[in-house]
């Protein structure tokens, strides 16, 4: 079966539009798993531009078999190359449990359901942006209901990731 590479972070840009109306209007479930795999082929795109532009990375990425296939390995290995912050990196976390209890629950689970709830108001990294240099960039309120805090928490996450990929340069080969 041939690998599947990291999707460029700027097509993952161009792709935003159609995730935020999964986010904001698509069935619960829907917006947990696709968000959570949108985040994923980001960390998948991110990790994609900091390592060497080789077939190695890329078997290394393989989200089918690839040793940094799996959203935790790829949470895990943003965080110890320093290219994520910790605030970040323990959302990512939570966005990984959240995601496995809904995709995994033999019934389809709503924001509204008591293990959502409590996920959610495990998100700590949008409430972290409240402020910028005194200023409120977002309004506390926003994140009172599970399925806002979640989607505001990943938009965050989602587009912090991209723009630190657009930015990264990939590591020079050894010769």
């Amino acid at each position: 079966m041939a690998r599947r590479p990291p999707i460029p972070p700027e097509e993952l840009s161009t792709d935003s539009t159609h995730l935020y109306e999964v986010l904001n209007s698509g069935p619960d479930t829907s917006a947990i798993v696709v968000g959570v795999s949108y985040i994923d082929a980001c960390l998948a795109s991110l990790l994609s531009k900091r390592l060497l532009k080789s077939s190695v990375s890329e078997k290394l990425l393989d989200s089918r078999s690839g040793a940094i296939g799996s959203f935790a390995a790829r949470t895990d290995l943003a965080y110890t190359l320093g290219l994520i912050p910790k605030a970040m990196y323990k959302d990512l976390l939570v966005l990984a449990e959240l995601r496995n209890e809904t995709a995994h629950h033999h019934f389809e689970l709503s924001f509204a359901s008591e293990q959502i709830k409590g996920h959610c108001g495990k998100l700590d990294y949008a409430q972290s942006l409240t402020t910028l240099g005194g200023a409120q960039i977002i309004d506390s309120a926003w994140l009172e209901r599970p399925r806002d805090r979640f989607t505001i928490t990943a938009v965050m996450i989602l587009n912090r990731i991209l723009l630190i990929a657009l930015g990264t340069e990939h590591v020079a080969g050894a010769g």
